[in-house]
């Protein structure tokens, strides 16, 4: 009669089966990112489980006069169940990162950004963009190597000082973006603005008509921790649509947001999402207007400076879509090491539990 441990490791063999059919189901296929990422889980995990039964303990698959297929025994001896589930968490834990960086790189890349900065060097003064040429330049002392905001990814960030610190990429003729723009970015204030000048998020700008800059788009956080978007149209940007979203944010607290501006025909909207959340929609009149070279200023601009923690920055010339917003928030929160870790020694314990 075959042990306790020996059905149990047949039946989590029945179970891989059932983990492999599900992550090829249309259901999860058609998901959105975090279902890509779960159904890479289940496949590595299922043939993890399929491989240690195989070569550790001679479980071999034998058809049955159906012509269906069964998990069988080959020989006798006692299977340790336990060590099985603990190569399987080993596994796990060496993936988790590994999945969390590919997963959200993957699905910023697969919206072809104009620019996307990991903002993950930990020497040197050079932001790399990994989406085109428009390398950054950090200045003012930017204290690279910083905890990052995605979940289970050893990519890092960079802290602002609130006092001189510095990210630049441009000038460029590409950066000139007056029409439809989307920015997505992760952000964590360590202080509210204390006088009258508001905090800036980045602030694209581009030369005027005549001399002088005018900003393309900017998004800066008020003393309330409300978000401020604004831009300029006509001569050495002179006239400004402006609308504050009241979004009420908090310190110390990673937020993603993603900016949307829709300059269509009869549209001309600019779209503000927190994390997954829509907060409004501000309806403007006049087109930013810029000539000549566009330049892009992270966390200061003519005296304003950001103080906090900055990550995954990528700016597109086109629109996101909510899917996308909800996409790329969905692939940062891929659970940690140490949650799988819990999870797993669970589920052990309910098995030892129920022997």
């Amino acid at each position: 009669m075959e042990s306790q441990n020996s059905q149990h490791i047949l039946k989590a063999l029945e179970i891989a089966d059932q983990l492999l059919m599900l992550a090829d189901s249309e259901v999860v296929l058609a998901s959105d990112a975090s279902g890509g990422i779960l159904a890479a889980v289940m496949r590595d995990c299922a043939y993890k489980i399929r491989h240690h039964a195989q070569t550790e303990h001679k479980i071999v698959r034998t058809k049955t006069r159906d012509g269906g297929t069964v998990w069988k025994k080959q020989q006798s001896g006692g299977i340790d169940l336990k060590k099985a589930m603990i190569l399987v968490l080993v596994f796990a834990l060496s993936f988790s990162a590994q999945v969390a960086q590919a997963a959200y790189v993957d699905v910023v890349d697969g919206l072809s950004p104009l620019g996307y900065w990991r903002l993950g060097e930990s020497s040197g003064t050079t932001a790399t963009d990994r989406a085109g040429s428009y390398n950054g330049t950090y200045a003012g002392g930017v204290t690279l190597d910083q905890t990052g905001a995605l979940s289970g990814d050893s990519d890092t960030a960079i802290y602002f000082d609130g006092s001189d610190d510095v990210l630049t990429m441009g000038p460029s003729a590409d950066l000139v973006l007056t029409g439809d723009l989307s920015i997505s970015l992760w952000f964590k204030m360590a202080s509210l603005p204390g006088g009258a000048s508001n905090e800036p998020l980045f602030t694209l700008t581009a030369d005027a008509a005549t001399s002088g800059t005018a900003k393309l788009a900017e998004l800066a956080i008020d003393q309330n921790g409300d978000i401020v978007y604004t831009h300029e149209y006509g001569d050495q940007g002179s006239n400004e649509q402006t609308y504050t979203f009241d979004t009420n944010l908090d310190l110390d607290t990673w937020y993603n947001i993603a900016l949307v501006r829709d300059s269509g025909a009869g549209d001309r909207d600019v779209l503000l999402y927190v994390d997954t959340s829509l907060i409004d929609t501000y309806s403007y009149s006049s087109e930013a207007e810029g000539y000549t070279e566009g330049t892009l200023s992270i966390a200061n601009y003519s005296g304003s400076k950001f103080n906090g923690t900055m990550d995954e920055f990528a700016i597109f010339d086109s629109q996101l879509t909510s899917q996308n917003v909800t996409d790329i928030y969905n692939a940062a929160q891929v659970p940690e090491p140490a949650t799988i870790m819990i999870l797993g020694l669970g589920a052990m314990a309910l098995i030892r539990r129920r022997k």
